[in-house]
């Protein structure tokens, strides 16, 4: 489960509104983070133009007038995707990071 893959490196617990878990996940290396969300995991890929980004497997891809279109594919997306129902932003679905190699606070 994510719980374990992010469980086995370390780690590191997110919590509270949006704004807190940006400034958590600002010092954490791109490229080594797994990022844990409900039945999910993705790589943190760090920042562009301030925005945090990671890589990750999408199976389905849920339409805002609920229909599912299946995806099977890997992309990279921004945190503040919206995702689930109601939709939240990935950011705010965040739980855990992660960092391969060491913590990073």
């Amino acid at each position: 489960t994510s719980h374990l893959q992010t469980k086995a490196v370390g780690r590191i617990a997110f919590h509270g509104p949006p704004a807190a878990r940006a400034r958590r996940l600002e010092p954490m290396p791109g490229l080594r983070t797994l990022l844990e969300f409900p039945g999910h995991i993705s790589l943190y890929l760090g920042r562009a133009d301030g925005r945090p980004y990671m890589i990750h497997a999408v199976t389905t891809l849920h339409r805002a007038d609920g229909e599912r279109l299946p995806l099977n594919a890997v992309v990279v997306s921004g945190l503040d995707l919206a995702h689930g129902r109601p939709p939240t932003s990935l950011l705010e679905q965040l739980e855990a990071a992660a960092v391969l190699g060491g913590r990073s606070d």
